[in-house]
């Protein structure tokens, strides 16, 4: 009888745009629904890839599963989005600052850095890019505020972080409506709220944007998305 444990299912499963060895398709996919060019290299020689991305696009933000199989790392030109690594299993590593994050942390990027990081062997993960025009916008409309300057711009976000908890409900939660067709997430105001959810997290997350004034009172439009969507979320 094997012993070796089931994988974990990746999210976004209903719609698995790549299964491969061909680290130059993964790579060329990537780059096609991403705004930045990325590099993906094996880091042993005869490493046999187990590719496996899948994708579900909602306006301004892209949801991806992935897993390589063997090492590789990633390297990007400077983003043009907020990007945020969440390990389900193994880790993920930023090579420049020495970040890591193990399953069930985040390591979160800062528009204008460069993601330059080593997915460790068999890592499977969920990767988030929200486009900074959505958070600015965001910010603009519930709170009047500008979207500040930045002085970290890797972050590891650790599994105990209660925005970090919060995003995984909402992960689950979007997986799942998605995985069964559900007719609600096909409307724009449904969609508009799921996103606006997604910046309430990523605002939480973030030091430099968690002193924004009247933190305490959700926005309406937000405070009524959290009630339609998420009654009885549970961790990713």
């Amino acid at each position: 009888m094997s012993t070796h444990p089931t994988p974990i299912r990746l999210p976004f499963a209903g719609r698995p745009v790549l299964t491969t060895r061909d680290y130059d398709e993964a790579e060329q996919l990537l780059n096609h629904n991403l705004d930045e060019s990325r590099r993906v290299n094996p880091l042993r020689a005869g490493a046999v890839a187990d590719i496996q991305i899948t994708l579900e696009a909602l306006p301004d933000i892209k949801l991806f599963g992935a897993c390589w199989g063997d090492a590789v790392s990633v390297r990007s030109s400077p983003l043009a989005c907020w990007h945020g690594i969440l390990p389900l299993a193994g880790a993920v590593s930023c090579i420049k600052g020495g970040q890591i994050a193990a399953a069930g942390e985040m390591l979160l990027f800062a528009p204008e850095h460069e993601v330059d990081v080593i997915w460790h062997d068999n890592t499977r993960a969920v990767v988030v890019a929200l486009k900074t025009s959505l958070l600015r916008d965001h910010l603009e409309q519930e709170y009047q505020q500008p979207l500040p300057n930045l002085r970290d711009r890797v972050m590891t976000i650790h599994r105990e972080d209660a925005a970090l908890v919060s995003l995984g409900h909402l992960l689950r939660l979007t997986d799942a409506e998605l995985a069964q067709g559900s007719p609600l997430l096909a409307l724009p105001t449904a969609r508009k709220h799921i996103q606006s959810l997604f910046c309430e997290s990523l605002l939480q997350m973030v030091p430099a944007l968690q002193s924004l004034p009247d933190r305490r009172v959700l926005p309406g439009m937000v405070k009524r998305a959290v009630d339609l969507f998420m009654p009885t979320s549970t961790a990713l």
